[in-house]
């Protein structure tokens, strides 16, 4: 019943111009290819991933053989959820719901999947997120972040002064501000010579983070060569949780014979997005790399006080 109310009527409001009749609808719903490759792409992914359960199976699709027989089945399917009129012998009965009660979760899921992508552009949009910021700031809610980069070459380094709509210095806003520093030092042709970043919380003049490279990026070469052939860059951080900080490590396979200044910002970059992928909610405290099972870390990155808590 709720998937007829909420679903199917959702479905005949925004596409059926009116329409009532079946012929009707399911004309009218084939000729919109948003729908149809939200239609598909859920019946392929419930039936590959096998997330319904035996008596929620999409047996309804079984004698469909293109997306307008789908959309067919489930335009029929209002009949079985809601809209029988009662001189039907297979009328409406709200006592035997159970044997549609997957039809009616796919329905769900091709609603849900059509609002939430609407949504989030809406709410995403370059014009909303703008609007979003100034309204933040006008209210006081921000960090700005001065963050100084420094060069080998004897050139110009850059100063990067960013601007937050938050009042939270969390662990995350410090990897994301590493993140835009790293794009602003392609941008302008210095990454490959940049060995240090220092950021610090404009307002109260306190250490953000730092990331720091070694002794290795400081010779003529620039380069790490180890005398062993380089098998996995091993990644070792700590991270804050339930009000403890410990110490997890994980490898990325490598084949380089050297490492480059800008080979190690990738890496560096890697083991963030791997960190956040497995769990974005981690608070990395610290970070080294390590070349195999060598004991001297390449990179280093750790928060500063103000960030940890």
């Amino acid at each position: 019943m709720d998937a007829y109310n909420n679903m199917f009527l959702f479905l005949e409001t925004r596409y059926c111009d009116g329409k009532t009749k079946t012929t009707q609808q399911v004309e009218l719903l084939s000729q919109n290819l948003e729908l149809c490759s939200c239609i598909e792409r859920n019946a392929a992914e419930l039936t590959k991933m096998n997330q319904v359960r035996k008596n929620e199976n999409l047996s309804f699709f079984d004698t469909c053989t293109n997306t307008r027989d789908k959309i067919r089945a489930l335009v029929l399917l209002r009949g079985n959820l809601r809209h029988h009129s009662l001189k039907s012998a297979n009328r409406w009965d709200p006592n035997q719901q159970d044997k549609h009660k997957g039809a009616a979760r796919f329905l769900v899921t091709v609603v849900h999947d059509i609002v939430i992508k609407e949504s989030l552009e809406e709410i995403y949009s370059p014009a909303s997120l703008e609007e979003f910021r100034k309204q933040s700031i006008s209210s006081g809610n921000e960090i700005s972040i001065k963050l100084t980069t420094h060069r080998m070459n004897n050139e110009p380094s850059l100063e990067l002064n960013m601007s937050y709509p938050t009042t939270v210095v969390s662990s995350l806003l410090c990897v994301n501000t590493v993140r835009h520093a790293m794009e602003e030092c392609k941008k302008t042709g210095q990454l490959a010579d940049t060995v240090r970043f220092e950021a610090v919380h404009s307002s109260r003049d306190l250490e953000l983070f730092t990331i720091e490279f070694d002794v290795w990026a400081y010779t003529a070469k620039r380069e790490v060569e180890p005398s062993k052939p380089i098998e996995f860059i091993r990644c070792r951080f700590e991270r804050f949780r339930t009000g403890l900080i410990t110490s997890h490590q994980f490898s990325i396979p490598s084949r380089a014979n050297r490492l480059s200044i800008t080979d190690v910002w990738n890496l560096l970059a890697i083991s963030f997005d791997h960190i956040e992928r497995k769990d974005p909610t981690t608070r990395v405290m610290s970070l080294k790399l390590f070349i195999n099972d060598g004991r001297k870390s390449i990179v280093s990155y750790r928060l500063g006080a103000l960030a940890r808590f």
